[in-house]
């Protein structure tokens, strides 16, 4: 029992070695890059230079749009989840949260989020400002199939571009496994736009989070060995102290 204590115990020292050097490894070179969101709750604002309204109408058969205006640029967004009460429209952006942000966002890094966010805040930082949509599979109801099937949920962004206009794109729910890599098309972990879109989904409703770029991925075999190792050293020590202490009873 002994010798299998030393043997984990050598095996956990290796194994934490080489998790240290391949973690220095990864960040001596990657800066990893973070987005701070701030989230707008008024339908009237200003950005770069020009004014962006956002108003609510419903067609001729009820259904519930969200007009928006950038400049002279417009764009019309059908509401893909009603609000649970209509009073909510009311109230700024309250009734859409369901199923839209309105953000201004950057990157940064050495900072903390408070800090970005304030800078965002007074001007000190240029920030982007986008408009993400959450549709979920149509024709389910949002409260019920539409929230199960998430891997059916397709995400629209509406970036506002500071000369005019609007940088558009879609993608959609990831659908990979866990050790697979990631598909064209679809929100990738460690990017602003999948940022942005866990802010449309429910509390809960997001996708398993694979660490490809972190490094808990970089660590490799080294931090599983590092973890068995050192449980199996736990385990073997215990064993050899209750059968020493069962030698030295009999002993006696």
């Amino acid at each position: 029992m002994r010798i299998a204590a030393v043997v984990s115990a050598a095996a956990a020292l290796l194994s934490a070695g080489e998790m240290t050097r391949r973690l220095v490894a990864y960040y001596r070179d990657r800066t990893p890059t973070l987005y701070a969101f701030l989230d707008v709750d008024t339908r009237d604002l200003t950005f770069g230079g020009r004014p962006v309204t956002l108003a609510d109408r419903r067609d001729d058969n009820g259904h519930l749009w969200l007009d928006v205006t950038y400049g002279d640029t417009p764009l019309s967004l059908r509401v893909t989840i009603p609000p649970k009460q209509e009073s909510l429209l009311k109230y700024g952006l309250a009734g859409h949260a369901d199923w839209m942000k309105l953000s201004f966002f950057t990157e940064y890094t050495g900072r903390s989020l408070d800090e970005v966010r304030d800078d965002i805040k007074t001007g000190r930082v240029p920030p982007r400002l986008v408009l993400v949509t959450r549709s979920p599979r149509p024709g389910s109801d949002p409260d019920t199939w539409g929230q199960v099937w998430r891997k059916d949920w397709t995400f629209d962004y509406y970036e506002f571009l500071p000369e005019g206009g609007f940088r558009r794109q879609t993608l959609h729910y990831p659908t990979t496994r866990q050790a697979d890599a990631p598909k064209p098309g679809e929100i990738t972990e460690g990017t602003w736009e999948f940022q942005a879109a866990l802010r449309t989904m429910p509390p809960g409703q997001g996708p398993s989070l694979k660490f490809r770029q972190t490094g808990l991925h970089a660590m490799g075999w080294s931090f599983p060995t590092l973890c068995f190792s050192s449980l199996a050293f736990v385990v073997f020590l215990g064993l050899s102290a209750k059968v020493g202490r069962g030698a030295a009873a009999t002993g006696s």
